[in-house]
């Protein structure tokens, strides 16, 4: 990365002051290594005790599928943002082949994944991620997608928003399932959850996942991918955690001005990456008085 501060006009730099860095005219710099910043990990496991499955299919119409719904995508802006893996998202994007993306970026995708992946879809959370082939108005399909937001006062106030898909089947068979994806709204906290009820099958022929992954697609997991790992259980739930990324490499670089007048003056430094169009800005106020 290159670090550089332009200093204002009402502020000269003290010849020699600069530590950790360089100086040319009224601009210091340095273009330091820095370790880059680590995505976080994402975890899956079993959540006892099981407390029942409280289906939404009878509080939540179901999404519409106008003619077929199959590989078929709802793109839909949050009222109510979800954070997953440190960051807060206000649009989601629900597959009806058993996943949904955080984010509008989403795609239908029949064929399942290994997570995590540097092919797009990104930010997936999939509890089930297979052909799956829901009732459209064409009638085809079978089964249906509900969604919408749950609010417990005996749980804190805490409100959900909840997906579901209900009874619907794998593509080209009769197997139906019946699955949900839990995610706690508001921003402020993280907590996702899938939850099983039915499950007649380990999904289409062309595989199945049941995994998460963030948003750049760099960092997730499988529970369960094409026959490897633990294959998702009836009545059971997983629970879905992620800390988030941290913080990569700091610099720090130091040097001392003089004021050449007096007032309230802007002062302002940049970080650029090396190779890219990418940059930060920091400002802050300098008042110089007599």
């Amino acid at each position: 990365v290159t670090i550089y501060d332009t200093l204002p006009a009402a502020l000269q730099l003290v010849p020699g002051s600069v530590v950790n860095g360089s100086s040319s005219g009224s601009t210091v710099y340095h273009q330091p290594t820095l370790a880059a910043a680590s995505p976080g990990t994402i975890d899956l496991r079993v959540f006892p005790p099981w407390d029942g499955f409280l289906s939404i299919s009878t509080m939540h119409a179901p999404i519409v599928c106008s003619g077929s719904c199959d590989d078929r995508v709802f793109t839909a802006t949050l009222p109510l943002p979800i954070l997953f893996n440190g960051q807060v998202h206000s649009t989601i994007t629900i597959s009806t082949n058993g996943f949904i993306a955080l984010g509008s970026g989403g795609s239908a995708a029949p064929i399942n994944q290994s997570l995590p992946t540097a092919t797009p879809p990104y930010g997936i959370l999939a509890p089930f991620w297979t052909d799956l082939h829901p009732a459209g108005s064409d009638g085809q399909g079978a089964g249906r997608l509900h969604a919408g937001y749950l609010s417990f006062p005996e749980w804190a106030n805490r409100t959900y928003l909840a997906i579901e898909w209900n009874d619907v089947i794998t593509k080209g068979s009769n197997a139906r399932h019946t699955f949900q994806i839990w995610l706690q709204a508001g921003g402020q906290v993280e907590d996702v959850t899938f939850a099983y009820n039915k499950l007649d099958s380990l999904g289409a022929q062309t595989g199945l996942t049941v995994g998460a992954e963030n948003s750049a697609g760099t960092a997730g997991t499988n529970y369960f991918y094409n026959g490897t790992g633990t294959a998702p259980i009836p009545q059971t739930n997983l629970y879905v955690s992620s800390p988030g990324p941290s913080p990569g490499g700091t610099h720090t670089l130091t040097f001392r001005a003089r004021g050449q007048a007096t007032g309230t003056f802007t002062h302002c430094a940049v970080v650029t990456r090396s190779g890219s169009t990418e940059y930060g800005t920091s400002c802050v106020p300098v008042v110089v008085v007599p």
